[in-house]
């Protein structure tokens, strides 16, 4: 109909309903990338359309002229294909969940880019109504050229947005598992503890059988002694180490291999996990363990083996596993292992928790998988304090 609004109109509705309908996004950021396509698309149409007048007199007056028109459509996609192509090139690589609420950052983003649009659509207002001159065109030109700008910028903050709000999930989510371990791990140190207690008033208990079997109340004496027998605190408390937080976590992993058929074998030294905060060591160890009977399990006679100790010429703690691996684990382009489970939103965690710990221990962390014999090696060094030695010496030592 030559209205150029209603065609912008009838672009941003149909581009925004393909968006909502044909991905999976939530209507908000549907609309943001709609608003995003919308600039695009304009800011492509005006600096075709300034090009273009350069070479058509009274180009905005006539711009449904048909040789005009074939030259500046032409022209303007071709911008609106490269402006959208390196806003693509400019992501690198998919949002980390495009399921994430907006939050207030996105609400500004979203209100500069309306913003935006309003000035692109005042800059079509003035190319259509105000009589052309070069000094105008220059203008348009400019105008646009600095809108554009705008639109790289907004879209390289959205994508720091979302990345950094899904950082923050993960972390958020990290923390909620920390301390559900913690909590699990001191609820079963208690028990640890009833069970020591019970043991330690085995005498009286041996009293009261012996007061029960001399006035021949043997039916009270029987379920006495029944009682005695079916109490979990009377099951003997299997001492791995001298950490009672480690040692409780080592044996819900005993607990654990044992139901699936994995053989675990621990080597504690004693004081070697003294220096870590409780969090840190339910994190380090239970991210490790977890990762290590995930993959063990996946091998027929699978095993497990842990080892910490104390090296005293670096004035270190040296953790290293070992465990049965069917196959190497993948790793991105900085060597980082990734998960291959299929949420990696909420998985994928453990390694950079481990990581994370090892850094803040001023420490540094090592895997390796040796094919010939299906293993996958893990070293963590932690320093309880910062030696004086250069650290670039870690990653020279053979453990």
């Amino acid at each position: 109909m030559g209205n150029v609004y209603l065609n912008l109109a009838a672009f941003t509705i149909s581009t925004f309903l393909l968006v909502f309908f044909f991905f999976k996004v939530v209507w908000f950021f549907a609309l943001f990338h709609t608003l995003i396509i919308y600039l695009s698309m304009s800011l492509g149409e005006l600096i075709a359309a300034t090009i273009t007048s350069q070479f058509f007199s009274d180009y905005w007056k006539n711009w449904t002229n048909t040789e005009s028109f074939l030259v500046s459509s032409v022209l303007c996609k071709v911008l609106y294909f490269l402006i959208t192509l390196a806003l693509i090139r400019l992501q690198k690589e998919k949002p980390s969940s495009p399921a994430l609420p907006p939050d207030r950052g996105s609400n500004f983003l979203a209100a500069i880019t309306i913003c935006s649009i309003g000035v692109s659509v005042l800059l079509y207002t003035i190319g259509l109504h105000v009589d052309e001159t070069r000094y105008l065109d220059y203008m348009l030109l400019f105008s646009t050229t600095l809108l554009l700008v705008i639109l790289f910028l907004v879209y390289s903050l959205h994508n720091y947005n979302q990345k950094r709000n899904a950082m923050l999930l993960d972390l958020q989510l990290q923390h909620q598992k920390d301390q559900y371990l913690a909590k699990y791990n001191q609820t079963l140190i208690t028990q640890d503890e009833a069970r020591r207690t019970l043991i330690h008033d085995i005498r009286n208990h041996l009293l009261s059988i012996d007061i029960l079997n001399q006035q021949k109340r043997y039916e009270e004496l029987h379920q006495y002694i029944q009682s005695l027998i079916e109490s979990e605190q009377l099951a003997a408390s299997v001492r791995i180490c001298d950490n009672d937080l480690l040692n409780a976590t080592l044996l819900r992993y005993q607990t654990l291999c044992k139901e699936k058929e994995l053989r675990l074998t621990t080597e504690i030294h004693s004081g070697c996990t003294d220096f870590l905060s409780d969090t840190d060591l339910t994190t380090l160890f239970c991210n490790l363990l977890d990762n290590a009977v995930t993959a063990a399990q996946k091998v027929r006679d699978g095993w497990i083996s842990l080892k910490l100790e104390h090296c005293q010429p670096l004035g270190c703690t040296i953790l290293t596993m070992n465990n049965s691996c069917q196959e190497e684990p993948p790793r991105d382009g900085n060597e980082e292992l990734i998960t291959v489970k299929k949420d990696p939103l909420h998985h994928g965690l453990g390694m950079k928790s481990i990581r994370r710990i090892a850094e803040s221990y001023h420490g540094d962390l090592q895997t390796s998988y040796i094919a010939s014999e299906h293993l996958f090696r893990t070293i963590v060094t932690l320093y309880p304090q910062a030696p004086e030695t250069d650290r670039k010496a870690d990653s020279s030592c053979e453990y």
